[in-house]
């Protein structure tokens, strides 16, 4: 697989850095001169080291998500857990409290192709019931 079907897209990488949601990825998106390059970097080197002053955002994989998000968390006393359902077409994570089959942040299941996008939105999805990844 290629970096681009492994990493969550440039859109999303800034969508979760706006979210101020910070998962550690061995790969970023770099917006140079308004051109978006997936670039398989060392999370320990300083970035400008290297030349790289534009602007850059960390694009996790599933596996790294996976790393970072919790299995089960407990909000508004009710103790949530981590799901996945695919699709036909696509695959879906979320955040379900049962026996009530309550989704997290949503009413109905977001469908994506890639899985590490669905747990992108997943982890969106806690932050905004105010969980702090």
């Amino acid at each position: 697989m290629t970096a681009e079907e492994l990493c969550v897209s440039s859109e999303t990488a800034k969508r979760l850095h706006d979210a101020g949601i910070k998962v550690d990825s061995l790969y970023s998106w770099y917006i140079i001169n308004s051109n978006h390059l997936l670039i398989a970097t060392n999370r320990i080197v300083n970035q400008k080291s290297y030349g790289f002053n534009d602007p850059y955002y960390p694009a996790p994989t599933a596996e790294e998500f996976f790393k970072a998000l919790p299995i089960h968390v407990l909000i508004n006393d009710k103790s949530y857990t981590l799901r996945l359902f695919t699709w036909d077409d696509g695959v879906s994570a979320y955040y379900s409290y049962y026996p009530e089959r309550e989704y997290l942040g949503c009413e109905n299941l977001s469908k994506y192709e890639k899985l590490c996008e669905a747990l992108a939105d997943a982890a969106m999805k806690l932050k905004e019931a105010g969980y702090e990844l």
